[in-house]
């Protein structure tokens, strides 16, 4: 199950609750992800809307950061299994992204909308780090 899960990062947070100052970072304090892996036994799925993000809308700055225990799963079991044998969130609690939006200036941020966008960098999970592009 391990190789097979896959975590998505949210594309950049629409749910914003602080008036936009170009100086001023943005920030998310009900941020979504998810993830999903099929196995020849049955589906795996979890969601964890307690993700904490900034945005800074000049310079494209985005973290993003989580509590893997915050992830709910459709069977207790499951949520049981993630957390004691997978996650081990009892001694690696936070997940976190470090990393910048390439192409900020896609974003209108004084018009609702979905803006699809590309963001690198460093994702942290059990205290292994990997670089990753996305969009």
């Amino acid at each position: 199950m391990k190789n097979k899960l896959l975590l998505f990062l949210p594309l950049i947070l629409v749910l914003l609750t602080s008036t936009l100052a170009s100086d001023k970072n943005l920030v998310c304090r009900n941020g979504y992800i998810s993830f999903f892996s099929t196995t020849p036994i049955e589906d795996i799925k979890a969601e964890n809307r307690k993700v904490v993000s900034t945005l800074n809308p000049v310079s494209g700055e985005l973290n993003i950061s989580l509590l893997m225990k915050s992830f709910k799963f459709p069977k207790a079991k499951m949520e049981e299994h993630f957390n004691e044998n997978y996650a081990e969130t009892s001694k690696y609690p936070k997940s976190n992204f470090k990393g910048v939006v390439s192409d900020i200036s896609k974003v209108d941020f004084k018009k609702d909308g979905d803006y699809p966008v590309n963001i690198e960098g460093k994702l942290s999970i059990k205290d292994v780090t990997k670089e990753i592009e996305t969009t």
